[in-house]
């Protein structure tokens, strides 16, 4: 483990809920003298209260390197990205950054969703889904979705008997695990209350983005981005998903990284291709740069399992009550499905994503090789 962590540490980095994680966050950053930057958005919580994204800032302000950690824009999965930014806290407070290297940690991107519970935002978009590319409309399904529509999100609420299971297990055998992984996670823009909708327009979270992102890099030159997400891939396993196919990235990152952990675009790992993620976003906005986004994916229950969260989730939210048992029952299984409360698997994924932060900053730290500036 990269950083003193004691077991008390580790049970304060994994929070509640969203309010205690940013408390915890907002804390830690003024122990460990970062600058905070508080931004309000238009949603709110479970009780009608102010939700915010909150921006720290580690190191010089003008630095050319510059390592971007963020976490929750799958809200729910906020869970363990706000663990690793405040276990990155300590670990700062350890070791001296280098003198041209800065940090700024992004917690809760989706604010809304890590306050309810939810994957998706106050409008039911993904906003992984959300960030289309100039030319790129919000429009389509893949082929087969509409098909799957009523399994995926049945308009009623959650009931005694859930036969999502059987239905799902006939659904892999008839046309296949991998179309099915594409055709539900690849994103979809026509049905409003289903799974992985990507919205009719720019989201929230999209104008967030558009409008504080390029003040968060400032002057930084080189980037390297950490976008924390949980729930794909095996039971305690974690994937670093590369979104540009650039050898010398990929070179570059090998030096640092563990090279099994790497994916390439269109790797074996690499389950579906989704439409408007944040990886090609960032890209494209900031091709200037030498950025290079990496999606940290942790590994946390089977696929049947975590979609099975998800729909019975999405049930409860749209056709259930808020405060009714099935309700309440579905959001603890989500959260389950995305952060599980196992104490071996926290202090796994949280000791492996501070190792991520530290050999971040020791690869911005060192000057890129020939070969990796090279075009």
């Amino acid at each position: 483990m990269s950083a003193p962590f004691t077991r008390a540490t580790v049970e304060e980095a994994f929070s509640p809920d969203y309010f205690a994680a940013r408390e915890t966050f907002r804390r830690r950053a003024d122990e460990f003298g970062a600058s905070l930057e508080t931004l309000p958005v238009e949603a709110r919580g479970p009780n009608g209260e102010e939700l915010t994204v909150d921006v720290a800032r580690l190191g010089p302000p003008d630095a050319n390197n510059l390592l971007l950690l963020t976490s929750g824009l799958h809200g729910v999965e906020g869970f363990l990205g706000s663990a690793i930014q405040i276990g990155a806290f300590v670990y700062s407070g350890s070791v001296r950054l280098g003198t041209d290297v800065g940090v700024v940690l992004v917690h809760g991107l989706n604010a809304y969703g890590f306050a309810h519970s939810r994957r998706f935002d106050e409008a039911n978009v993904d906003p992984n889904r959300n960030l289309l590319l100039p030319g790129e409309e919000y429009s389509g399904a893949p082929p087969g979705y509409a098909e799957l529509d009523p399994l995926l999100s049945p308009p009623r609420p959650p009931g005694l008997v859930d036969t999502f299971f059987p239905r799902a297990v006939w659904a892999i055998l008839w046309h296949g695990m991998p179309t099915l992984q594409q055709v539900v996670g690849g994103g979809q823009y026509e049905f409003p209350r289903g799974l992985f909708y990507g919205g009719s327009g720019p989201s929230g979270v999209r104008q967030l983005l558009d409008e504080h992102a390029p003040g968060w890099l400032g002057e930084a030159t080189r980037v390297l981005h950490l976008d924390v997400h949980t729930g794909l891939g095996r039971p305690g396993e974690y994937t670093l998903m590369l979104e540009s196919d650039d050898p010398r990235r990929f070179d570059w990152l090998a030096r640092h990284y563990p090279p099994e952990r790497l994916s390439r675009p269109g790797g074996d790992t690499v389950l579906y291709q989704a439409r408007g993620s944040f990886g090609a976003w960032c890209q494209h906005a900031f091709a200037d740069r030498d950025y290079t986004y990496v999606c940290a994916e942790f590994g946390t229950r089977s696929p049947i399992s975590v979609v099975g969260a998800l729909r019975r989730e999405n049930q409860a939210h749209h056709h259930g009550e808020p405060n009714a048992a099935s309700t309440r029952q579905a959001k603890r299984r989500l959260r389950e499905a995305f952060c599980p409360t196992s104490p071996r698997w926290r202090e796994r994924a949280l000791s492996i994503g501070v190792d991520l932060y530290s050999l971040g900053l020791q690869a911005l730290a060192s000057p890129p090789t020939t070969s990796e500036t090279s075009s």
